[in-house]
């Protein structure tokens, strides 16, 4: 058995082959296609694929509620692999600014996955995680939105999970309203989770 990923982001598992001799000599293999269920599928998880990647001339018109320095240093975050944290206000288009950045880097063709940390459910969050780490080859990117929504005791697993992932397939993004990095240093987000994404901020 085998897990595999199709152009949609569906996860699917391939049954064991089953095999017929029919004649002396001669075997038949049949192979059948079943939909792998994903954890919560998916409350607060969409998995994203883009065939084209845009001209770079779309990205300030992609992202027009941006000022012009803003949208060139998200442009820059572009060209590099690192952790990405995005804060503002409720509307401001922090999900639409993320999934720019993932279309317009060199990795537009692995998946975009956005978890919205609101909606989905922790439990349902690391187990996708812990899936998709073997299912999904090559890595994706994946966007946590409001991240500070998350309690305490989750985003220090969460800090444990993706020091856990390859940092050569798997870019991390994360958005929120509220500034981790002061609620850091008063003790009310995680220390190290804050740390991990604070590598290039844009507030």
């Amino acid at each position: 058995e085998s897990v595999l990923q199709r152009e949609d982001g569906t996860l699917y598992l391939t049954a064991k082959r089953l095999s017929l001799e029919p004649a002396a000599g001669c075997r038949v293999f049949f192979f059948r296609w079943l939909p792998l269920e994903q954890p919560q599928q998916n409350a607060g998880i969409t998995v994203r694929n883009f065939k084209t990647r845009p001209a770079k001339k779309e990205f300030s018109r992609q992202n027009n509620t941006f000022d012009a320095d803003t949208l060139h240093v998200a442009q820059s975050f572009c060209v590099s692999a690192q952790p990405v944290l995005l804060t503002g206000g409720p509307g401001v288009g922090k999900a639409e600014l993320a999934l720019s950045i993932h279309r317009y880097s060199d990795r537009w063709m692995r998946p975009f996955v956005q978890i919205d940390c609101v909606a989905a459910d922790p439990a349902g969050i690391f187990a996708w995680l812990d899936q998709s780490a073997q299912a999904i080859r090559g890595g994706a990117t994946v966007c946590f939105e409001a991240l500070d929504t998350l309690d305490q005791s989750s985003q220090q697993r969460l800090s444990e999970v993706l020091e856990a992932m390859d940092p050569k397939a798997w870019r991390f993004i994360a958005t929120a309203q509220a500034d981790i990095q002061r609620r850091a240093r008063s003790g009310l987000f995680h220390e190290k989770l804050c740390r991990f994404f604070s590598q290039l901020c844009l507030c």
